[in-house]
């Protein structure tokens, strides 16, 4: 084979190369189908490691069951197939399991794949020590009824295991098959390859999983010891309750603990460990099944300056090996037994995940507790005759999403999830992060979270589906001249279920209440630094009083201007230096706290150490249905950077400095960890600062006069209610209020939102811009 040991080849990540629906509903017949029949190799290489695979094509549409292979006698190792795309993109893979000394191997893909009739789609399987070559086989098409390979520059490899193959040496076979079955088709409009979406399946986007070092299956020597009280790194996005921690120790003399299954996907490049070391250094070896087995890593830990402080540290791994179900051994062959160890952490893509676990994760300790999430699994796939008709009226905030990664759902998927509002017009809606893409019989992710779901509020009947943009659509319609239009990604909703706020006339009188809030509130963008209206919407019932539901811009301080976050030396209202849009904003509600590069240089360093956490978070406060409403995103993607034509800078790329005070913290310890190999990038789920955590969010009141009718109509800033419409004043919002009023206060912590992660830790494929 000929080798190109310098050339990187990329997967080709286009969505638009993925599958397109097919018109036709898939009925499987019963014969199976194979490229090859009796066709043997001709002859077995020995060679280092390669990604080989073969061409192919279908006369008509159906389904692969199945991934093959040929392995010679001296062949080791695990093996994982993929189908790709002719483009590159990887629509289906699997690790084989049960394989034989050699000859032919088979494993059947988790969900079977449809393909499309006359379309070219690349089988491979990596080939770890030795594999068949018939060079010549592959120049001429090898039919077998409908399947057949491509003819020509075909017999396809790549240098880099697990990487698309795309060269081609003397049109060499390498015997990589697929079996096949055809269809038969019946027409219908939008027919989804999977009825309903399955609990589990494939997931490709990077995956975060972490484990702890006592979910040992096995341990020799090693020993148990308590942490440090303040070592509480199981979550450092903390929307959990993280206990005192237990560890592992005793970490020398060739001692190992052993880790079953670990899933490791399609191949993981770097190992992170939490580990605290007094003095020295310590190695660490990583290795596959036995404390003998196949090395896949190896590293040498140094020194974090005490036994109560704690680094997390990356190991390189090499990801050709370090991929599929693994019993992963963590061994310690060095002298330094005082190490402690708390966790290993790593990214991988195209793991099995769980939908339902992968929305949110939420505290289960707080006074109000979280909204439950609603079950995805089971739900009918999309198809696209869910798309809003051609006579549909299309709201401007309508169809703006489109996928920016490979493995992020199709444009249409999102689209499908709409909702009519009460101007006629289709509007934008929530949707969950993730979803079942039926072209690929995988997971896809949308890659950003709209919060929770609405139909987990107790009082859903209220308010429905939220129509994201109604209300910058009419004050547009009113004001063509100064339209107000915000992102999509912004849009964020929260539940509120069986709160208790007392009367404030009457402490002794308590209420039960449920409240859903929609706020537009993107934490990655240059909007927020400038504009003051935010779309807003608050709608509810307590109990034994009337409903309300309101929508409106809210305001959130003067147009033009923001504050620097609530810490110490960051209290200052600074000039956005960007012209507002619309430009007649009016000044209202309170603020919003950004973070902002000169804030976190203030102080001695001492100082800029103790408070950087503080100074990186968002606050957005205003008022609305006569109570304060406040939230706090404890992880954004953004500061102001007066320096910058954008006026943005992100805040990942402050891990990288290490002198700025946040790349101490345990966020950018983690990042650094994880980008040891490739580095982590703003836009990517493997950066921690995306905009997903929401810490100490509240309301304060529910206060309402009393009002001659339950509808009223405003403006788009909820002012000059009136019992009629008034389109020439702009007044056109329907609000729905209680004719007798009530004033209702929480205090404390019974009026905080529960602390959540919209990114489920990493496992849902949300990422910034979000």
């Amino acid at each position: 084979m000929k080798k190109f040991k310098y050339i990187k080849f990329f997967l080709l990540a286009a969505l638009t190369l993925l599958l397109s629906l097919s018109s036709t509903i898939i009925h499987a017949q019963t014969a199976p189908l194979t490229v090859f029949t009796t066709q043997v190799p001709s002859t077995s290489q020995n060679d280092s490691p390669y990604e080989l695979g073969m061409k192919f094509r279908s006369a008509k549409d159906g389904q692969i069951n199945s991934i093959r292979f040929w392995k010679p006698a001296n062949e080791t190792g695990a093996h994982t197939g993929t189908i790709w795309s002719e483009g590159g993109t990887l629509l289906s893979s699997v690790t084989f399991a049960n394989e034989t000394a050699s000859g032919w191997q088979q494993q059947a893909l988790n969900t079977p794949l449809n393909i499309q009739a006359n379309t070219n789609y690349v089988v491979s399987v990596n080939a770890n020590t030795s594999y068949p070559a018939t060079n010549g086989g592959m120049t001429n098409s090898i039919v077998n009824g409908d399947l057949s390979s491509v003819a020509g520059n075909n017999g396809v490899f790549n240098t880099a295991v697990g990487a698309f193959p795309t060269n081609s040496y003397q049109n060499t076979n390498y015997f990589r098959d697929i079996s096949f079955v055809a269809a038969t088709s019946s027409t219908t409009s939008n027919p989804p390859t999977t009825s309903t979406i399955p609990a589990s399946a494939i997931a490709p986007w990077p995956v975060f999983q972490r484990v702890d070092a006592l979910k040992f299956s096995s341990r020799v020597g090693l020993t148990t010891v308590w942490g440090d009280y303040n070592e509480r790194s199981d979550d450092p996005t903390s929307v959990r309750y993280i206990d005192q921690s237990q560890e592992l120790s005793n970490t020398a003399n060739n001692n190992y603990a052993v880790y079953n299954s670990v899933d490791l996907g399609s191949g993981v490049d770097t190992l992170m460990f939490r580990i605290a070391l007094a003095s020295g250094s310590n190695p660490v070896e990583v290795r596959l099944t036995s404390p003998s087995g196949t090395l896949v890593g190896s590293c040498t830990i140094n020194s974090t300056g005490s036994v109560t402080t704690y680094r997390t540290v990356s190991c390189p791994l090499n990801s050709s090996l370090a991929r599929g179900v693994q019993n992963l051994v963590i061994r310690f062959p060095g002298t330094n037994s005082a190490m402690r160890f708390n966790w290993f952490a790593f990214w991988a893509q195209n793991t099995k995940q769980t939908i339902d676990q992968i929305q949110k994760a939420a505290s289960t300790t707080m006074v109000n507790k979280a909204a439950p999430v609603v079950a995805i699994s089971g739900r009918p796939v999309r198809t696209q005759a869910m798309l809003p008709g051609s006579s549909e009226i299309l709201a401007k905030s309508y169809g703006l999403w489109s996928p920016g990664k490979s493995w992020e759902c199709p444009k249409w998927m999102h689209d499908t999830y709409w909702v009519k509002a009460e101007d006629g017009r289709v509007y934008p809606t929530w949707h969950p992060p993730t979803d079942f893409n039926p072209e690929t019989n995988a997971y896809c992710t949308y890659g950003h979270e709209h919060g929770d779901d609405p139909r987990s509020s107790e009082v859903f009947s209220i308010n429905g589906m939220p129509a994201f943009g109604y209300v910058n659509e009419q004050q547009s319609l009113y004001d063509p001249a100064n339209p107000r239009h915000e992102d999509h990604f912004g849009h964020k909703v929260f539940v509120a279920n069986n709160w208790n706020l007392y009367n404030f006339n009457n402490s002794s009188q308590t209420t039960s209440c449920d409240v859903v809030v929609k706020l537009h509130m993107g934490s990655h963008s240059p909007d927020a630094l400038t504009n003051t209206a935010h779309e807003m919407f608050v709608s509810g019932q307590c109990s034994g009083l009337q409903p309300f539901n309101l929508k409106q811009l809210a305001l959130f301080g003067a147009p033009g201007y923001f504050k620097e976050p609530e810490s110490l030396y960051c209290d200052t209202t600074l000039p956005s230096g960007i012209t507002p849009l619309p430009s007649n904003q009016p000044t209202g509600g309170v603020h919003r706290a950004i973070p902002t590069k000169d804030c976190y240089s203030r102080g001695t360093v001492d100082e800029q150490a103790s408070t950087v956490i503080k100074r990186t978070f968002e606050y957005w406060l205003t008022g609305m249905a006569g109570g304060d409403f406040y939230f706090r995103v404890t992880n954004p993607a953004r500061f102001y950077d007066a320096s910058s034509t954008t006026k943005i800078g992100r805040t990942v790329d402050l891990c990288s400095i290490s002198t700025h005070p946040l790349a101490q913290t345990l966020m950018c310890q983690e990042v650094l960890a994880a980008g040891a190999v490739n580095k982590v990038t703003w836009d990517e789920p493997r950066s921690l600062f995306r905009g997903t955590v929401n810490v100490e969010s509240h309301f304060s009141a529910l206060n309402f006069s009393n009002s001659p009718s339950s509808v009223v109509y405003t403006d788009a800033y909820g002012r000059n209610t009136r019992t009629s419409p008034n389109p020439s004043q702009g007044i056109t919002l329907k609000q729905t209020v209680p004719v007798q009023g009530f004033n209702y206060k929480v205090d404390g912590q019974a009026s905080l939102f529960p602390s959540v992660d919209y990114s489920a830790e990493g496992r849902n494929g949300v990422r910034a811009p979000n």
